[in-house]
């Protein structure tokens, strides 16, 4: 394992931090898109009933439901569609910045911004190839489990139940490696490579996954290690304000404890995925 792509990459998105400004700005839309919807649909006031848990509250909730039911449609319609779309455009965005940055360019917004464009509906595409190929995927074990359950349930149904549970736990690790793995290196290929089309980068990834599986799990290993010792630092950081939360009586440090806690969770969540980012363009272009 050459470590030191791995220190290189580390190197980059420090002295890099305009690569974090695509995410966050994601993020504080998805806030304000949040902040609007319970504006408009008056949810979060009618949230706090449920903390209550009394059988009043349940049936205020229900009323809330059934006179509301068409806003709360429209709203997480709204919701998911925009934040979608959005999100789809800060992946071209971030993603064009990391390639210039590892290509040894100037990491600039709004240069980047200029070609990203080009990518939306290519990652649009295959956003929704991945989804259509996980239900395929899905449909095929449950075919596979459901005709092991009627052969052996002829002869012992508890055995049927036992064997189906096995396979499927098996057939759906085995899905989720062999997609997850054949995927990974789907944004380098798409923004580092002359692959036009979401399919042909979807095609070249589980290619590339063919001829040295190897490579391609240790990348993901390293990258699973390095997220799961980001995430357990980031755990003790917010834990110790969680105590100094429990312990204090002050109403102001209680509320910075709070919004401590959530902010180093987005960072060091944003961190671990931008980092990962780095190492799989940093990988392919090597």
């Amino acid at each position: 394992m050459d470590l030191n792509v791995y220190k290189k990459s580390l190197n980059q998105w420090t002295k890099n931090l305009i690569v974090f400004v695509p995410d966050l700005s994601l993020i504080a839309f998805t806030y304000l898109l949040v902040l609007l919807i319970n504006a408009y649909t008056g949810f979060g006031d009618i949230v706090s009933l449920l903390q209550n848990g009394n059988l009043e509250s349940l049936d205020l909730l229900k009323e809330y439901f059934s006179a509301n039911i068409f806003q709360l449609i429209i709203s997480g319609t709204i919701f998911v569609v925009t934040t979608f779309f959005f999100g789809v455009g800060v992946y071209a965005l971030k993603y064009e910045i990391i390639k210039d940055v590892v290509k040894g360019k100037k990491a600039s917004i709004f240069k980047a911004y200029k070609i990203s464009h080009k990518k939306f509906w290519q990652i649009v595409l295959m956003k929704i190839m991945v989804f259509l190929m996980s239900i395929s995927v899905v449909l095929i074990v449950s075919f596979i489990v459901g005709l092991i359950y009627f052969i052996f349930s002829q002869f012992s149904v508890e055995l049927a139940r036992l064997l189906t549970l096995f396979v499927a736990l098996v057939l759906i690790l085995l899905a989720i490696f062999a997609i997850k793995l054949g995927i990974l290196f789907r944004y380098p290929i798409m923004f580092m490579s002359n692959k036009n089309k979401a399919w042909s980068v979807l095609k070249e990834s589980f290619i590339f996954f063919k001829k040295d599986p190897v490579y391609i799990f240790i990348t993901w290993l390293f990258i699973f290690i390095l997220s799961i010792v980001i995430w357990l630092f980031a755990g003790i950081i917010n834990y110790g304000f969680g105590l100094i939360q429990n312990l204090s009586s002050n109403s102001l440090i209680i509320f910075i404890c709070i919004i401590l806690i959530s902010l180093f969770g987005v960072l060091f969540n944003l961190i671990a995925e931008i980092w990962g980012s780095f190492i799989l363009f940093d990988r392919y272009k090597n």
